[in-house]
């Protein structure tokens, strides 16, 4: 008999997530290993979100919301689970930075988080040496969604030149 984790959907956003997808999928009757199947990832990932194991992506999020017909419920939550994966002190910081008209900043050391590749990120990040170093790193990239919406914010970034020589995640 397996061994099903019981969750708490009150205890965080990434728990209610979890929680929704475990609800959504076995009310659709399918088990781990076939939404998996159907949205071309492995049971085992689908587990390890669900128990917040994990963290979701965005990709994975709309997969889920197209193979369970969930009217993007997934898709509005990842926004909010990837939001919640930041460090608390910066939490209030990337609100203010979702909701602006206007971002003017100097960077002296590092390329500004919203301009920063992946690859670039990741190094960055790596050397904090944090426990979940992938679910940062969407964060992170979750963030630059702004730049794209419709009204993007003006960002007005100002980099030291040394910035640019640095070769951080690869040129």
């Amino acid at each position: 008999m397996a061994n099903i984790q019981s969750l708490d959907p009150t205890a965080s956003p990434l728990d209610y997530y979890g929680w929704e997808l475990r609800r959504q999928r076995e009310a659709h009757g399918l088990k781990q290993g076939q939404l998996g199947d159907i949205i071309f990832c492995t049971g085992s990932l689908v587990g390890q979100i669900e128990t917040t194991k994990k963290v979701p992506t965005r990709d994975f999020s709309e997969r889920v919301d197209a193979a369970l017909g969930t009217d993007g419920l997934f898709s509005r939550l990842i926004g909010l689970v990837l939001r919640s994966q930041l460090p608390a002190w910066f939490q209030p910081y990337a609100e203010m930075e979702a909701k602006a008209a206007y971002i003017s900043t100097y960077q002296a050391q590092l390329v500004y988080g919203l301009l920063q590749t992946e690859e670039y990120a990741r190094a960055v990040l790596a050397t904090g040496m944090p426990d979940d170093l992938e679910g940062l790193l969407a964060a992170r990239m979750e963030r630059q969604r702004i730049l794209e919406r419709e009204r993007p914010p003006l960002a007005w970034v100002v980099l030291d030149e040394a910035v640019l020589h640095r070769p951080i995640g690869g040129p």
